[in-house]
């Protein structure tokens, strides 16, 4: 059961969004490792994963303690030749992709659909032209959800970039 005091939870359609609240996308109150798929979740009111966000995630030394990873955690992982992915850092925002009961869902984090961004939403006309199997419904299914950074000149985060790109 999730602490209504820490989660949000907003019903649509015979479904509900759950994201953190406000506080808690600065603090740890409330993270266990059951919970950090909570940060953007659609499911039904018996509990199926309707569309899935990335799970909450902190910086280099933050965030509780059975998350948390240090440098020397880093460099013992190397020591000991473990698995150590580096990824390239886009400073868009999360666009999701899952599709339920043959409809398409894209969604940004925190919300039910991409629509709300005034700015950025028509975009997603040219995205279909440019990548058309992403707007099938027929590719993939239920149980998988696909993330992209949409990074877009016109909802700058810190970066500036030149045109609408989804990575």
């Amino acid at each position: 059961k999730l602490a209504p005091s820490l989660f949000r939870v907003v019903e649509k359609d015979d479904l509900r969004l759950i994201t953190p609240s406000f506080e808690m996308e600065n603090d740890n109150r409330g993270w266990t490792p059951e919970t950090v798929w909570y940060r953007s979740r659609i499911e039904t009111p018996g509990g199926k994963t309707v569309s899935q966000g990335m799970s909450k995630f902190w910086n280099l030394g933050s965030g509780p303690e059975f998350a948390k990873t240090t440098i020397h955690d880093i460099l013992d992982d190397i020591r000991n030749n473990r698995k150590i992915v580096a990824t390239l850092k886009v400073d868009g925002s999360l666009l999701i992709r899952s599709v339920y009961k043959d409809k398409l869902i894209l969604r940004t984090r925190g919300s039910f659909s991409y629509e709300h961004h005034d700015a950025t939403a028509p975009e997603m006309e040219a995205f279909k032209v440019k990548y058309p199997r992403l707007f099938d419904t027929s590719l993939y299914n239920e149980r998988i959800h696909l993330h992209f950074e949409w990074l877009t000149p016109n909802n700058q985060i810190v970066i500036r970039y030149a045109q609408p790109e989804l990575y």
